[in-house]
């Protein structure tokens, strides 16, 4: 069961250099639920993009506003960073995923 859909492109984070590119193609941001876990999901309208799908534990995600209308998904228990822009105006939109 999905509990949010946006639309929303991507960046690709290098943890080495700490700069994001952006890619190309557009796509759908999704959180829901799947075989009792709550998962965060990114996916290309068009295929040409490798889905991201990350399961999330309460109180280990965080979904920041990065700037603007970019916003970065962060773990406490690593150092993986996902980057998204919305392009939609959803407001201040940001905390823990729980």
């Amino acid at each position: 069961m999905s509990l949010v859909k946006i639309p929303a492109g991507r960046f690709k984070y290098n943890s080495t250099t700490r700069k994001v590119t952006p890619c190309a193609a557009e796509g759908v941001l999704t959180v829901k639920w799947a075989d009792d876990e709550k998962h965060v999901l990114w996916s290309s309208n068009d295929g040409t993009e490798d889905e991201i799908d990350l399961i999330v534990f309460p109180q280990d995600a965080r979904f920041d506003l990065y700037k603007d209308n970019i916003f970065v998904l962060w773990f406490q228990t690593y150092e993986d960073k996902y980057f998204f822009w919305l392009q939609v105006h959803v407001g201040i939109f940001r905390g823990s995923i729980k």
